[in-house]
């Protein structure tokens, strides 16, 4: 006789209680960990069985995801060992196990298994597999696992609009700002400290000096790159792309080269400094001298 089904109640948020298996498939072994919120899957192989290559590859899925609450797992050697009991006071987290024969307290993870090995025997490209299944719709919410855990839309091979892609967060806005005035400060202290300028643009057919590792050669510039201040160069021992940084134009006597705009004037002799102090030069540079 069988007892009514008790349903596992949804996380507050993604990630707060996940499952655990460890499955074989093709003589590999792999551990899958489902989240109970999204039923987004991760999927690492193990070279392994042993407790501590399940808590070094559980650790590798911590870091990119963070700590759940929960963990829960079978019974299995892996999970009931002394060293896994550690790990759960260290990480802080909570290890449930099902009952003994009975693997249906770990439902999501027992599911995900069949659902993970259905994909790997028909597919064989995996990371594309794992791609299209966390970027389905789950069909009794119409929102995709990746959705769920990350807030946006993954993008695959099919054709997409670029709004659903971009998270649904309301503090983007105030993030983009952020981020402008941070990068705008950035230049501004880099262009003070480095004392930038533009430098002329080199046109083609023009003879440079190329700084290849260790030596600089001559070469000719063949064109520019599509990447900003970078060029195409030949050089003796073949074609080159270079930055602007690393070229120096050959003199031309006939024609001196000028660019696309002169050359700066010389700065000004400073005579005091920042805090008005006037810097005198030493008597050895003095014209007035016996």
């Amino acid at each position: 006789q069988r007892e009514p089904l008790i349903a596992s109640p949804l996380p507050d948020y993604p990630w707060q209680m996940v499952g655990s298996d460890l499955f074989e498939l093709r003589g590999i072994t792999y551990l899958l960990l489902v989240d109970y919120f999204s039923r987004y899957p991760e999927v690492v192989k193990l070279t392994s069985t042993t407790s501590e290559a399940v808590i070094t590859a559980l650790k590798s899925i911590f870091s990119r995801h963070g700590i759940p609450e929960v963990v829960r797992s079978d019974n299995g050697p892996q999970y009931s060992s002394h060293e896994f009991e550690q790990f759960t006071k260290v990480y802080n987290f909570q290890h449930l196990t099902s009952s003994p024969r009975f693997p249906q307290s770990n439902g999501l993870a027992e599911r995900a298994v069949k659902t993970i090995k259905r994909l790997f025997k028909r597919s064989s490209d995996w990371n594309m597999a794992l791609l299209i299944y966390r970027t389905t719709p789950l069909p009794w919410c119409n929102l995709s696992p990746a959705e769920l855990l990350m807030g946006r839309c993954l993008r695959t091979q099919l054709p997409q609009i670029d709004t659903v892609l971009q998270p649904q967060w309301s503090y983007l806005p105030q993030f983009r700002e952020s981020h402008k005035t941070f990068k705008e400060r950035q230049k501004y202290f880099y262009d003070s400290r480095h004392r930038v300028r533009e430098i002329p643009a080199i046109p083609d057919e023009r003879d440079v000096w190329v700084t290849t590792g260790p030596t600089i050669v001559q070469g000719r510039v063949v064109s520019r790159s599509d990447a900003p201040r970078s060029y195409l160069v030949e050089t003796p021992s073949g074609s080159v792309r270079r930055n602007r940084y690393h070229l120096g134009v050959v003199p031309d006597k006939e024609h001196p080269y000028k660019g696309d705009q002169e050359e700066p004037p010389l700065r000004k002799i400073m005579t005091r400094t920042q805090t008005g102090t006037i810097i005198k030069p030493p008597s050895r540079y003095s014209d007035n001298v016996d």
